[in-house]
C-alpha cells in the first residue's frame, strides 16, 4: 500500500525505462522513494514488534498469575494520581508566588497582544487576591460583589467628588490605554495631573494596581517606567469544549513570564525575535538574581464566566 502511493506521489515517466537511460533527477527520485520505504517499514516493524512483545507479556503474566496484573494496574494508578498531585501542587505554589510578587509590587503592568489572556489573568488575581485583602477593585463588571467597580478618575487627588479606595486595595485596569494614551504623553498631563501623585505615591498607601495594554508603547510613560512588575502571558492553553468532555477538562493553563525591569523585558523581546527569525526554539529561562521567572497556572473555567467572553 505504502509503494502504490508513493508511486503516485512520486511519479516517474516510463519507469520500465532501463536504469542507465534514466536522468539523474529520476535516479534521485527514485533512490529516494526506496529509501523511504525502506526506512517506514523498518519504524513499522519495530514498533508491531514492540507492542507485540509487550502484549505477550501481558498474556504470559494473565496466564500464570492474575493478581500480578491487577497489581501492576495498581501501580500504575498509584503513579499517575501521584503525578497528578505533584502537578497541582506545583501549580497552587505557582498561584501563591504570583500573588506575593503583586502584593510585593504595588505597580504592575500585564503586557499581550489580543487573545493571549490579559482580562482572564485580571480576573483570576481579582479572586486569587482575597487571600491578602477584601479591598478589590476594577474598571470592568464581574459577577462578583465582593469586587467593586471603579473608574480612572477615582485615582485623581484634584477631584474631591470621586471617593478613593482605601489602603490595603488591589486596583485592577483592563486596557488602560482607553483611559491613558501612551501616544500623546503631554496632553494626557495636563488631563491626568491628579493621577501622577497617585501612581508615584501608590505604594506609600499600601495600594497594589495592575495595567494592562497590547505594547509597552500604548502605556503611558509615568506608569510604565515606574512599574516594578513586567507580567507576560506566555502562552494560554484552552480548555476544550466538547460535549461529554468538560468535566474532565475546565481548566486554562497559562504560562507567564515576570520582570521587574522594563528594559529587561525589551532585551528578551529583541533576543526571542532574533531566535525565531533564524528557525530557532525561544528559550524562557528563569534567573533569580535579574528578577525573571517564567512558570505555569491554572485557571479554572468558572472564572472565565464571570466577565463578559466567549466562555
Amino acid at each position: 500500500m505504502i509503494e502504490f502511493f508513493l508511486k503516485d506521489v512520486i511519479q516517474v515517466k516510463n519507469p520500465i525505462i532501463p536504469k542507465e537511460k534514466l536522468s539523474n533527477s529520476q535516479k534521485r527520485i527514485i533512490f529516494a522513494r526506496d529509501f523511504f520505504i525502506k526506512k517506514l517499514n523498518e519504524k513499522l516493524n519495530d514498533t508491531m514488534l514492540l507492542f507485540s512483545l509487550i502484549y505477550l507479556l501481558f498474556w504470559i503474566i494473565y496466564l500464570y498469575c492474575v493478581g500480578l496484573v491487577f497489581w501492576l494496574l495498581f501501580a500504575l494508578q498509584c503513579v499517575y494520581f501521584v503525578w497528578w498531585l505533584w502537578k497541582n501542587i506545583f501549580y497552587q505554589l505557582n498561584a501563591f508566588r504570583l500573588v506575593q510578587f503583586i502584593w510585593d509590587n504595588p505597580l504592575s503592568v500585564i503586557i499581550g497582544k489580543l487573545g493571549t489572556g490579559k482580562t482572564l489573568l485580571l480576573t483570576y488575581l481579582s479572586q486569587t487576591m482575597k487571600l491578602l485583602t477584601d479591598e478589590i477593585y476594577s474598571n470592568y463588571t464581574l459577577e462578583d460583589d465582593k469586587v467593586k467597580v471603579l473608574t480612572f478618575k477615582n485615582l485623581d487627588f484634584t477631584d474631591r467628588t470621586k471617593p478613593v479606595p482605601p489602603d490595603d486595595s488591589v486596583i485592577l485596569f483592563d486596557e488602560s490605554y482607553l483611559y491613558i494614551d501612551g501616544t500623546s504623553p503631554h496632553d494626557e498631563k495636563k488631563v491626568h495631573s491628579g493621577k501622577i501623585p497617585w501612581i508615584v505615591l501608590a505604594r506609600h498607601f499600601g495600594n497594589c494596581a495592575l495595567f494592562t495594554a497590547q505594547r509597552e508603547g500604548m502605556i503611558w510613560n509615568n506608569i510604565r517606567q515606574l512599574a516594578s512588575g513586567i507580567i507576560i502571558p506566555i502562552s494560554l492553553k484552552k480548555p476544550v469544549i466538547k460535549k461529554g468532555f468538560n468535566f474532565f477538562n475546565r481548566f486554562f493553563i497559562m504560562r507567564i513570564g515576570i520582570f521587574q525591569d522594563i528594559t529587561d523585558y525589551e532585551i528578551l523581546k529583541t533576543k526571542s525575535v532574533e531566535r525565531t527569525a533564524e528557525g530557532k526554539r525561544v528559550k524562557h529561562k528563569s534567573d533569580v538574581g535579574l528578577g525573571i521567572w517564567f512558570f505555569k497556572i491554572i485557571i479554572p473555567l468558572e472564572f472565565a464566566n464571570k466577565y463578559d467572553s466567549q466562555w
